[in-house]
C-alpha cells in the first residue's frame, strides 16, 4: 500500500468563514481530509469548498473512486450534523503522497458532460409522435409513470436512477393489477398454499410485488428471471446495501439492471397507452443505454519536489487545463436511423 493523495471539489451550502483550513480524521480506514475553501469567484464570494484526501491505496488507478467513497462518507456526517448541502463535483487530481518522495506520478483530471453540446437530433418524426401522445390525453396515471421515467433518465446517482425506473413499474402495476383476491403461492415452488386444518387455499389482495411480476410477465418474455433480478436489486438497494454486494448478488453490474429496469418501465408505459393513429409512429432510442457516464480525461505526469519539506507547497503543483472537441455524427447516418416503431 502506498500513500496518495485526491483532491475533490464539493458543491455545498456552506463555506468555512476565513482562510484556516479545517481537518477531518478517521481511522477506519485512515483517512486525513483537509477542507479548504476554493479561490473566490468574480463577485468575491467562495463559490465551493477543496477536499484534500490522504489515505492508503494499493493503486494509483484505484484513487479516484475509492477515496471519493471514503469523502462520501464524512460528508454524510456533516450533512446530518449541518443540514446543509455538500456534493462531490469530480476529482480534480490524485498525486503520490509519500513524504521526501522526490519524483512524483500525478494525473489531473477533468470531468465532462458526454451529452453537452446536446445532439441536433430532435427529428420531426420524433415530434409528431410527441404530439400524436398528447392528443391521446394518456390518464393521469400514465402521465406520472412518465414523469418518473424522465426522472430516471435525469438521475446521475446510480442507485437513485434505478430506483425512479423501479417507481415506474410500481406506479403502472398498482392501477392495472387485479382487485380479486388470490392464492398465496409458495414462495419457492410458485404453488397455491392449502391449510389441512380449514380445508382453504388462503387468499389475499395482491401485494404491489406481484402485481409487478404480474405486469413484467405481460410485456416481457422473460418476465420472471427479469422479476426476480429487479426485485431483488430492488430490495438491496433500498436497505442500503453496497453496490458490489448486490452484483454478486445479481450477477451483473449495477448497469445492466438500470438499463433493464429502464426497458421495462417504457415498455409498461407503452402497455398503457391507447393505440396511436396510424400504422407507423418513431422513438428515439439510445441504443437501451441510459446509465448515466461522465467522461473523465486524464493526463499521466510526474513531477519533481526538491524542497526539503516532506511534500511539494500547493504552487508548486502543476494545475492542468484538459479542453475536448466535440463532433456530430451525420444526421442521416445509415447505422443510426430512428426506425419506425410496431407495436
Amino acid at each position: 500500500m502506498s500513500k496518495f493523495r485526491a483532491d475533490y471539489n464539493v458543491k455545498c451550502s456552506l463555506v468555512l468563514p476565513d482562510d484556516a483550513p479545517c481537518v477531518i480524521t478517521s481511522d477506519d480506514p485512515p483517512v486525513q481530509i483537509t477542507l479548504r475553501n476554493a479561490p473566490l469567484n468574480a463577485n468575491g464570494h467562495v463559490p465551493e469548498l477543496i477536499a484534500e484526501v490522504v489515505g492508503d491505496c494499493a493503486s494509483i488507478d484505484e484513487v479516484a473512486r475509492r477515496f471519493r467513497e471514503l469523502l462520501s462518507d464524512q460528508l454524510d456526517v456533516m450533512s446530518f450534523a449541518t443540514h446543509a448541502i455538500f456534493f462531490i463535483d469530480q476529482c480534480l487530481r490524485v498525486v503520490e503522497w509519500e513524504e521526501f518522495q522526490r519524483r512524483r506520478r500525478i494525473l489531473p483530471m477533468q470531468k465532462f458532460d458526454p451529452l453537452s453540446p446536446p445532439a441536433p437530433d430532435l427529428q420531426k418524426v420524433l415530434l409528431e409522435t410527441v404530439q400524436a401522445i398528447i392528443q391521446l390525453q394518456p390518464k393521469r396515471y400514465v402521465i406520472r409513470a412518465m414523469h418518473l421515467f424522465r426522472l430516471g433518465v435525469i438521475e446521475k446517482d446510480p442507485a437513485d436512477q434505478y430506483l425512479r425506473f423501479w417507481s415506474v413499474l410500481e406506479t403502472i402495476a398498482e392501477v392495472t393489477k387485479e382487485t380479486e383476491r388470490l392464492a398465496i403461492q409458495c414462495p419457492k415452488c410458485r404453488a397455491d398454499l392449502f391449510c389441512e386444518k380449514c380445508n382453504e387455499t388462503p387468499t389475499r389482495r395482491p401485494m404491489a410485488s406481484q402485481a409487478i411480476r404480474e405486469l413484467l410477465m405481460k410485456i416481457n418474455t422473460e418476465g420472471e428471471r427479469l422479476f426476480r433480478m429487479l426485485s431483488d436489486t430492488r430490495n438491496h438497494l433500498i436497505h442500503g446495501g453496497s453496490v458490489e454486494s448486490l452484483e454478486q448478488k445479481i450477477g451483473i453490474p449495477l448497469a445492466n439492471a438500470i438499463n433493464e429496469a429502464a426497458g421495462a418501465a417504457w415498455h409498461a408505459i407503452l402497455s398503457c397507452m391507447p393505440e396511436l393513429p396510424g400504422s407507423q409512429y418513431h422513438f428515439g432510442h439510445r441504443a437501451g443505454d441510459f446509465v448515466h457516464r461522465d467522461l473523465v480525461v486524464s493526463a499521466d505526469m510526474l513531477i519533481e519536489h526538491v524542497g526539503n519539506e516532506p511534500h511539494p507547497a500547493e504552487d508548486k503543483i502543476p494545475k492542468v487545463q484538459i479542453s475536448i472537441q466535440t463532433a456530430f455524427r451525420p444526421l442521416q447516418d445509415a447505422e443510426h436511423p430512428i426506425e419506425p416503431f410496431q407495436r
